[in-house]
């Protein structure tokens, strides 16, 4: 199964996320700047990436088309509130998908699936 890159600067964010992403079956990896998620990326499989919007040194809007560049993987923005502007912004930079946070296991889980399964569609589909 290929990684989900967790970018996050926060280490409780990290250590919820990562608890429910393990506990899913999901091999992660976290990186709480976007050096680190780019030299991930650049490493290996990301199946997906989970980008925090509000980063300390970095700003979610800005790494998130940086880190889907990088590793082609879908990008699902995190989000801790509900502003419109936010999600206008989303869809301006084709980002997948956003989650609120705190997000139960089950809508992260069915989030990533649907990614993944799209994601393996369209691999199928550029064979044929």
């Amino acid at each position: 199964m290929n990684t989900i890159l967790l970018v996050n600067d926060s280490p409780i964010q990290n250590a919820v996320l990562g608890t429910m992403l393990r506990a899913g079956g999901y091999p992660i990896a976290c990186a709480t700047t976007a050096l680190e998620a780019r030299q991930i990326c650049e490493q290996g499989e990301v199946a997906l990436s989970l980008v925090e919007l509000l980063l300390l040194r970095d700003n979610g809007f800005e790494l998130a088309p940086l880190v889907r560049q990088v590793s082609k993987a879908p990008v699902v923005l995190l989000l801790s509130r509900h502003l419109e502007a936010d999600v206008m912004w989303a869809k301006t930079l084709g980002l997948e998908s956003i989650l609120y946070r705190p997000v139960s296991a089950t809508a992260l889980y069915a989030c990533i699936e649907s990614h993944l399964l799209r994601s393996r569609e369209d691999s199928c589909a550029k064979r044929s």
